[in-house]
């Protein structure tokens, strides 16, 4: 592995892991409310797409960090639709 693919795994490891703390404060707080659904999907075609790009590229480190931030956004919009307007 070179040292731009090991690059590629720490920022997706920092940009993964910045939607773990929202998430727990959803699960904790089931408040949603000020959630915008627009932005998470817009998020997650992004990601769809920055995996495409992974797949051509054989770049391990989009494929893997871009599929964990999509499953981490699909548990987003999934509390949110669960939740939405049933707390606030």
């Amino acid at each position: 592995m070179d040292k731009i693919e090991i690059l590629g795994f720490i920022a997706c490891t920092f940009t993964t892991l910045a939607t773990i703390p929202q998430i727990v404060k959803m699960i904790k707080t089931k408040g949603v409310k000020d959630l915008s659904i627009a932005m998470s999907l817009m998020f997650c075609a992004g990601f769809a797409i920055w995996i495409v790009y992974g797949i051509l590229k054989g770049s391990w480190s989009l494929i893997i960090g871009n599929c964990i931030s999509i499953i981490c956004y699909s548990i987003i919009l999934t509390l949110t639709f669960l939740w939405r307007g049933k707390n606030e």
